[in-house]
């Protein structure tokens, strides 16, 4: 996992937006595409399905 992947992620999710987080960080728009896929797919997120969460709300 690399810094600039997370650094990446941070400012898209702030924006709500590739283009002006790609913007921000002087990157073209495409390299934050990257950046968010490699995050993904080095299970920094552990994705579930909504049924499981859903059961883990309803456990507690």
């Amino acid at each position: 996992m690399d810094y600039k992947w997370i650094q990446s992620f941070i400012v898209a999710a702030k924006s709500c937006n590739f283009r002006m987080a790609a913007e921000e960080l002087h990157l073209s728009q495409p390299s934050i595409t990257v950046h968010i896929h490699q995050l993904e797919q080095s299970n920094f997120f552990q994705q579930k399905s909504p049924t499981s969460i859903s059961g883990e709300m309803n456990a507690g």
